[in-house]
């Protein structure tokens, strides 16, 4: 992509980096506490054990996006005609997945976080987005939920750990630190109350797993975690990773602004289409003009 990236594309790098920071420092600080603290030492030691196992991405990841996803969304930025449906935009989740992961791919400037003392580019590192999936959209479309959001991207933390964990004190502790760390965040998504602002809504978790761990292992993990630094909760740092997509997507600053600041766009909604969930950006409301009927002159 040439040029300054657009606001959408920053958010997500910066929730990503942030979010992958943290995650870091969970899979660091946990066997720091095991050692230092000894503070539940049998369950840290477990879950320490379980990051660190095979993990089952066919279990993990239900709605991986191809080549044929990516050709397909680009084929629809560059279109811009609006549908016969009205529609400006129609993105099925995988497309999603795939153009966003495309979009950072390609980002001039990476995604840079700080490890260390020293600065890394995590697509150095084999940074992914593997998966976005939506889920349970109602039918009706008066309900105020919207759709269940899931966001899956990995890491390969081989080479970092090769390359960045040589000193003291990750030696130390860099073999309870797994070789990949893959994210998963899910959340619903749902309409406020008030209309008042049309890129407002709100998230509620629905679980974070990271590698093999469940959302309640990884909770564990992280009020072990607040025992030395305060990260808050894991349902508070699943919100931050969805909120920074959904805000891409919804937000003031998203997909859906853009197209209404740009070519007129009157709504979006999550919907299912056959097979196919799908995010969708209306075009413009065309009010049809209705003829005037002539008057027939009266003849005297």
């Amino acid at each position: 992509m040439a040029g300054r990236k657009p606001i959408w594309l920053r958010i997500i790098i910066w929730v990503i980096s942030t979010c992958l920071s943290i995650a870091a420092l969970l899979a660091v600080a946990g066997v720091f506490i095991y050692v230092r603290y000894q503070v539940n030492m049998i369950e840290v030691y477990k879950q320490i054990k379980i990051l660190n196992e095979p993990i089952k991405k066919d279990e993990l990841i239900t709605n991986p996006w191809t080549q044929e996803d990516l050709e397909s969304a680009q084929s629809s930025i560059d279109n811009t005609t609006p549908l016969l449906s009205g529609e400006l935009l129609n993105y099925t989740d995988r497309e999603l997945a795939a153009y966003i992961n495309d979009s950072i791919q390609n980002s001039a400037d990476g995604m840079k976080v700080s490890f260390g003392s020293s600065e890394v580019n995590l697509l150095d590192y084999g940074f992914e987005i593997v998966q976005i999936r939506f889920d349970n959209i109602p039918e009706d479309s008066a309900s105020s939920k919207l759709t269940d959001f899931n966001i899956i991207f990995k890491v390969d933390l081989t080479k970092l750990k090769k390359e960045k964990m040589e000193s003291f004190p990750f030696n130390w502790i860099r073999k309870g630190i797994p070789d990949e760390l893959y994210v998963s965040s899910s959340v619903e998504i749902i309409m406020p109350d008030t209309a008042e602002n049309e890129f407002g809504y709100e998230l509620i978790s629905k679980g974070l797993i990271i590698n093999n761990l469940k959302p309640d292992q990884t909770e564990n993990i992280f009020k072990t975690l607040n025992i030395i630094v305060k990260i808050g909760s894991s349902d508070d740092f699943n919100k931050t990773i969805s909120k920074g997509f959904v805000d891409a997507l919804i937000g003031e600053n998203g997909v859906y602004s853009d197209l209404k600041t740009n070519r007129s766009a009157s709504g979006y909604k999550f919907k299912v289409d056959g097979e196919d969930r799908c995010f969708v950006v209306y075009g413009p409301i065309i009010v049809p003009i209705t003829p005037i009927t002539p008057i027939t002159p009266i003849t005297p």
